[in-house]
């Protein structure tokens, strides 16, 4: 088996059982994200969600911020598969892509637990560095979505 480094921490491949697993452990850190947020999430409230032990957490998350990343990573990926479907309006009409994109942010921010996830991440970044990459990271490609619709509608616009 090879080896695979996520959120900095090396781990051998994982077996089909431990894809399951750490699934598991991420879609319990979720909820108890939008219950408790960022503060309320360890490993030990995790393990007892799932009644597994701290070490089968610890196994797959050594730090506290490393579960941290790893939930940022998989909340991201689940959002932008949900709120973020290939839109069904043409490129060819820029207003329309743009009023679009707009429209479903708009949507987005009706949904309280997309405000709670968004809001955490600020919180905990003024701690982590980390996070805060990654909270940075978030809020380019939101700019550099804008720019490019922007660009589109007026192509004279430059980034700042």
């Amino acid at each position: 088996m090879g080896k695979e480094k996520a959120n900095g921490v090396v781990r051998t491949e994982l077996t089909s059982k431990g894809s399951r697993r750490v699934t598991q452990i991420l879609e319990a850190s979720s909820d108890i994200i939008g219950k408790n947020g960022f503060r309320g999430l360890n490993k030990r409230s995790v393990a007892s969600t799932l009644g597994i032990s701290d070490g089968n957490v610890s196994y797959y998350f050594p730090t506290k911020e490393s579960l941290w990343l790893a939930v940022i990573d998989y909340e991201l990926t689940e959002y932008y598969r949900r709120h973020h479907p290939e839109s069904q309006v043409s490129d060819e009409d820029p207003q329309a892509a743009f009023d679009d994109y707009v429209s479903r942010w708009i949507d987005e921010y009706q949904d309280p637990t997309v405000r709670v996830f968004f809001s955490e991440i600020i919180s905990v970044a003024e701690s982590s560095s980390r996070i805060a990459s990654k909270r940075d990271d978030i809020y380019e490609a939101f700019v550099q979505a804008m720019l490019d619709f922007a660009r589109r509608l007026k192509p004279e616009v430059q980034a700042q």
